[in-house]
């Protein structure tokens, strides 16, 4: 119950402001609205479900906005990219879709490679890391990178940790 409780409240916070999502969930989210069954099949989603998918959505349903970057966008756009001709269309094409309704923030690269987050995590969690510490929740399948936020006072949430959680009721 503690869990819930530390969920619940993360989420009551940042529901206004809007959730940070990752590289790896916003391919699942793109994956999954393109085809729920080549989240299975396709190599950077396989160790995902349906279920994990589902459970993304619902948390999207929860906040206002959903907040992302261009470094995350590039990053989701070249692993569709891997896909096979006859699929690689139609994600691009729900990318482009999801792309319309997403809030997305800017931070120069020089900026964020000009801290010692950068020698650690490389230029895209660097820009993570400024976006989560200025009052957006993370949501991310980085264990190492969630922790390392927690530790700097930074709300992040790991998507693991939701698993089996009642969310909203």
């Amino acid at each position: 119950m503690a869990a819930e409780s530390y969920i619940h409240n993360l989420f009551n916070k940042h529901r206004k402001n809007g959730i940070l999502v990752d590289t790896s969930l916003m391919l699942l989210s793109v994956i999954g609205d393109a085809d729920i069954e080549l989240i299975e099949k396709f190599k950077r989603t396989k160790i995902y479900t349906a279920d994990d998918y589902q459970l993304l959505k619902s948390v999207y349903r929860y906040f206002d906005k959903i907040i992302c970057t261009p470094n995350i966008l590039t990053e989701v756009s070249n692993f569709i990219g891997q896909l096979p001709e006859k699929q690689k269309e139609d994600v691009y094409r729900v990318l482009s879709d999801s792309i319309k309704i997403i809030d997305e923030f800017y931070i120069p690269s020089l900026k964020a490679s000009s801290t010692s987050w950068y020698r650690r995590f490389g230029l895209t969690d660097s820009v993570l890391r400024e976006l989560a510490s200025s009052s957006y929740l993370l949501i991310s399948d980085d264990l190492v990178l969630v922790n390392s936020l927690h530790k700097n006072g930074i709300d992040a949430i790991n998507i693991n940790h939701l698993r089996g959680q009642i969310l909203f009721s």
